[in-house]
């Protein structure tokens, strides 16, 4: 009787089984580490790894987005050159034509006789306002006389300037940023101001360099020492797509700050 109890029994478990699906009843617990599993044999739970947190990106500078008077009239930076005024022959301010480089002219040049102050070699530069420097040309090497032939055969060929070929013309140079996407460009420089480097904290009207003619080819200005200084909002120029004369009035407006 009582082996044929324990078949019965048996039976009833097996059909049991069956019907559950032949599978072990699942139960949880945890280790003494607290660690989770689950089933019969303590298989661990899988649990999902965490995505790892993204690193940010840096957020660019922003640009200004005010129409180019209200920007220069908000500037208030100084002449780079002490006394001198922007000149009125447009032909020296952002827009005119430069034909021996088929290309436009992007800054303000102060020399020829044009600015009120003498200018020459030595002519001390001063910072238009205060920033850091990101640019300065302590170990320049003047282009040769073959490569500026090339340049100006490329930009002949071309018609326009690249701006690699733009880059050289402009010589030893100096850049400072102020912030918020603008940056104050000095060229054609003859040498930098003593402890003028990458990095250096400057305040306006600090002198950053002197006056020189690096870059400049003999079809172009020949052997007259100027500054070039240019005023950069991003990727652009102050006065872009303006006519000279407007583009002059911008520049009067930028540089009407005292020090």
């Amino acid at each position: 009787m009582a082996k044929r109890n324990i078949f019965v029994w048996l039976v009833l478990l097996g059909a049991l089984f069956a019907m559950s699906g032949c599978s072990w009843p699942r139960i949880s617990n945890t280790n003494a580490a607290g660690n989770a599993f689950e089933g019969p044999f303590f298989t661990p739970i899988k649990t999902a790894t965490p995505a790892p947190t993204a690193v940010p990106t840096q957020t660019p500078t922003p640009v200004p987005t005010v129409p180019p008077q209200v920007l220069a009239s908000r500037l208030g930076f100084i002449m780079p050159v002490k006394g001198a005024h922007v000149p009125e022959w447009l032909d020296l301010v952002p827009g005119a034509k430069r034909g021996y480089r088929s290309g436009t002219h992007e800054g303000v040049d102060f020399g020829y006789n044009a600015v009120g102050v003498t200018v020459r070699v030595g002519t001390q530069v001063l910072a238009s306002g205060g920033g850091v420097v990101v640019r300065a040309d302590l170990n320049y090497r003047e282009p040769t006389s073959q490569e500026m032939d090339a340049i100006l055969a490329r930009s002949a060929r071309q018609g326009d300037t690249s701006a690699d070929d733009l880059d050289k013309l402009r010589g030893r140079q100096v850049w400072i940023d102020h912030g918020q996407g603008l940056v104050t460009r000095y060229a054609h420089l003859d040498r930098t101001a003593t402890g003028i480097t990458v990095g250096t904290q400057v305040s306006k009207g600090q002198l950053i360099a002197y006056v020189g003619n690096s870059g400049v080819p003999n079809d172009g200005a020949g052997d007259s020492p100027h500054l070039h200084f240019e005023i950069r909002i991003g990727d652009s120029y102050l006065g872009q797509g303006l006519t000279p004369a407007r583009a002059r009035d911008l520049y009067v407006q930028a540089l009407s700050g005292k020090k």
